[in-house]
């Protein structure tokens, strides 16, 4: 049977800062300047926020250093469309603000394929384009460029033909400029490869900053301006296609966000074996611990932000119960001789992960990150978004041995007119072999059911609200 629950605005105050949504600040800066946490002494470096991507193949061609030409889109106010968007607040038109604090965000699951594009008059000659390859901002400790999808590889054409491809460098927060030769049409900046960031329910590209370079005709008007001759007007099919994607693109009245739908099996992330729910957690805290950011962020929530196996702090919510937090195997069934699902985040700037731990007769095997198990404990949110349901074993002369972990997550899906909650109900499903070695997957058993947030507003609302 599914469960549903209702949440308040306020539990979602900084989950609203999902993927590219953010407030526009009073004084844009031209260039991104993160400022990179330092460990503290005698404590080992952080694990990498971002998964690791397979090199760039010697195909692409890689950054130049200076621009070629002048700015076009703001010589010629030129406008983007993209694939899809979020809403007003994350619309192409933040590509091009020259403020790396906004950032145009496709919509959820819109990843490789995802688009962009823009009408080029004729008698302009395009030499270099640029752009970010993610959402560049650091809002406190919350880094938007490690936590978001960032590109990768994009693939240029103009009226459909292909111009090449470009590898971007993803640990780059800078925007990085590419060689490009061509004259005026539709020019398509198609998304052919991407990376994850570290939260995972986060399922949007995002990109900061683009420009095309380019020299026009001396006295080219921009186009919009009334006095424009035919040089400095978009054809008619060009502008018919504009107002037809922009058409697409329109938010409509309670539009119902992406849920997400059943697929293949996804396998679980192995650590090494441990001798017990304390090794695990100190082998965690030793990996991605910040002692100076958790004791301040402890100080400021006036609750623990920084824990593994435990309830985030005495002000969490009476449903976040000893069991949600570390719920175990209630009846063993051999070789599965016990489990626990269990809370931890090392980090205050991480999620709250749900880790599930397997033990049999050869150790204890911990899983890492099989869910999103609470709000972080830096936003006073009263949600849980884990519910265990089941854990159960089987084996023996029962017949094959599966050890089974059923439980329900609930996510934000904002759209552009408000926010919605989605739950889904999941299983973890462990086999074991000859030598007591379990490997573990996880799977969306049926789609998610969404329904609107109480008293929310729309995403660009709440992205005022952090």
């Amino acid at each position: 049977m599914k469960t549903h629950r209702t949440v308040s605005l306020a539990t979602w105050a900084l989950t609203a800062i999902v993927a590219c949504k953010s407030p526009t600040p009073s004084n844009p800066t031209p260039t991104p300047t993160p400022t990179p946490a330092t460990p503290d002494a005698g404590v080992g470096p952080s694990a990498p926020s971002v998964i690791d991507a397979a090199p760039s193949a010697p195909s692409a061609s890689g950054p130049i250093g200076a621009p070629i030409g002048e700015d076009l889109i703001r010589r010629l106010r030129l406008t983007v469309r993209a694939s899809s968007t979020t809403g007003a607040s994350t619309g192409a038109d933040k590509m091009l603000d020259n403020d790396l604090a906004t950032a145009w965000n496709s919509r959820t699951g819109d990843l490789v394929g995802a688009w962009f594009e823009l009408s080029v008059p004729a008698g302009v000659t395009v030499s270099s384009f640029a752009l970010t390859s993610g959402f560049t901002r650091q809002n406190g400790r919350n880094d938007l460029f490690a936590m978001n999808h960032r590109v990768e590889r994009v693939r240029v054409s103009r009226d459909g033909v292909d111009l090449g491809e470009f590898a971007l460098d993803a640990e780059s927060r800078a925007l990085q400029t590419f060689a490009l030769s061509g004259s005026g049409g539709v020019y398509r900046f198609t998304i052919s490869a991407e990376r994850a960031g570290s939260r995972a329910a986060w399922r949007e590209l995002c990109v900061s900053e683009f420009v095309l370079y380019g020299s026009a005709p001396e006295g080219m008007a921009p186009l919009g301006d009334p006095d424009a001759g035919e040089a400095g007007a978009i054809d008619t099919d060009a502008s018919a296609t504009a107002d037809e994607t922009d058409a697409a693109t329109a938010p409509v009245a309670d539009e119902q966000p992406t849920p997400l739908q059943p697929g293949a099996p996804e396998a679980l992330t192995a650590e090494p074996m441990v001798a017990d729910v304390g090794a695990f957690c100190t082998a965690m805290q030793r990996r991605n611990f910040r002692r100076a950011a958790c004791n301040a962020a402890t100080a400021d929530a006036g609750r623990s932000a920084c824990f593994c196996g435990q309830q985030p702090g005495p002000t969490s919510p009476p449903t976040f119960t000893t069991r949600n937090r570390q719920a175990s195997l209630q009846r063993p069934a051999a070789p599965f001789t016990g489990a626990y699902f269990m809370a931890r985040t090392p980090n205050p700037t991480d999620t709250v992960q749900c880790d599930l731990l397997v033990r049999t007769p050869a150790g204890l095997f911990p899983f890492a990150s099989v869910a999103e198990c609470a709000p972080s404990v830096t936003t006073g949110g009263d949600y849980p978004a884990v519910s265990v349901r089941r854990m159960r074993a089987t084996g023996g002369d029962a017949g094959p041995a599966e050890l089974t972990v059923e439980w329900t997550e609930t996510q934000e899906r904002p759209t552009a007119t408000r926010n919605w909650a989605c739950t889904g109900e999941w299983i973890a499903r462990c086999t074991i072999d000859a030598n007591n070695v379990p490997t573990c997957t996880k799977v969306l058993t049926a789609a998610e059911t969404c329904a609107p947030i109480e008293g929310g507003g729309s995403a660009e609302d709440d992205a005022t609200q952090e």
